[in-house]
């Protein structure tokens, strides 16, 4: 692969994916909402080029971008994923022609493969739908995930572009700042938080984001034409050995509330319905990093990016008051690089000295 489209270049797999695949010597065109404050990270990105571009205007895409003949796009951006727009019909049902958009995008910038990240959730709902129990708002987004995943294999099928879905079980890692299970727990443990649980019986499957953009490099380099390929491990697990692997990463000492939350009531996956070696047998791929070892990493992060609340109100005063926002972290994940409006990856001292012997530096 030579050169790649990212949509929703930001995000917490897309950026990952950006930085993987610009380290592996392919020139990324990064596609990011209009104004949006989150680009530093990217442009400090060797070989990456940075594209303005809304989902409502996906079809105006072509015309930004001037080069032709790419190996893949990647088409991640989708909105409402985690909040109340998740169960908005207008906003879901809109995401799908966007997908559809996207695959119409890709053929006019003359891209040999397409690659569509679905979602684990989609067999849950797929399965839900098979039962006699109420269908809950809450599968707005994931039924809108299984149309687009349809669709857009139809029309890139119609347009002959290969196409991939990317079926995404739990990714976690460095650079997650969601409210999933991964994160907040984590955050829980560390902060001294009681943490509360089912009893934690159903079956699932985390991934570490290295090892999953590492997978969705492979498909859109090697994927078998429309072949969904499954983003996780061989061997899900029951929730409960995840949640004591945590805690002993950060102190065997923490008391665990297993069962003091409400069970859930719906449809669980037992993972049969889903082929989950599919990596593994087309790339014969094997996971850098086991659950404890991204933990590990995962838990370093964290702890050298908290704040305390006092600390982090005062810094959101001084920034909202700014007309624009200088950051200087020798941390390239920092999470001032989220918010900032220019940043530089290095030691403050030496920016300013780089400054300062400057010629045009007043």
């Amino acid at each position: 692969m030579e050169k790649a489209i990212v949509t929703g270049a930001t995000g917490f797999i897309g950026f990952a994916l950006v930085k993987r695949l610009v380290e592996s010597g392919i020139k990324v065109y990064a596609v990011v909402r209009e104004q949006s404050r989150e680009i530093s990270k990217l442009i400090q990105l060797p070989d990456v080029t940075v594209i303005g571009c809304n989902l409502a205007d996906m079809e105006e895409l072509p015309a930004k971008i001037q080069e032709r003949q790419f190996d893949c796009f990647y088409h991640l951006a989708w909105q409402g994923v985690a909040n109340e727009d998740s169960q908005n019909l207008e906003v879901q049902l809109a995401n799908v022609k966007y997908s559809c958009d996207a695959v119409f995008a890709a053929n006019e910038l003359k891209c040999k493969r397409f690659v569509f990240p679905s979602s684990i959730m989609e067999y849950e709902v797929a399965k839900l739908m098979k039962t006699e129990l109420n269908a809950q708002r809450r599968n707005i987004y994931r039924t809108a995930k299984i149309a687009a995943t349809y669709m857009t294999r139809i029309e890139a099928n119609n347009a002959n572009i290969l196409y991939n879905s990317a079926i995404i079980s739990n990714v976690y890692g460095v650079g997650e700042i969601s409210n999933r299970f991964i994160n907040t727990t984590l955050r829980k443990f560390i902060r001294g938080e009681h943490a509360s649980f089912t009893a934690a019986q159903q079956m699932y499957d985390f991934i570490y984001i290295e090892d999953a953009v590492r997978m969705l490099q492979l498909i859109g380099e090697k994927g078998v034409a429309n072949r969904s390929y499954y983003i996780g491990n061989e061997k899900p697990r029951k929730l409960i050995e995840f949640i004591y692997e945590m805690r002993d990463c950060v102190d065997t000492q923490i008391k665990l509330g297993i069962g003091e939350s409400k069970e859930y009531v719906g449809v669980s996956l037992d993972y049969t319905e889903v082929d989950t070696g599919t990596c593994y047998t087309d790339f014969q791929f094997q996971n850098e990093y086991s659950f404890t070892d991204g933990i590990k990493k995962t838990i370093e992060w964290i702890r050298s990016t908290e704040v305390d609340e006092n600390s982090k109100h005062s810094n959101t005063v001084v920034i909202s008051s700014s007309g624009w926002v200088l950051a200087v972290n020798p941390d390239r994940s920092a999470r001032i690089f989220d918010i900032c409006d220019y940043g530089f990856v290095g030691d403050f001292g030496q920016v300013i000295t780089a400054f300062q012997t400057h010629k045009d530096f007043t």
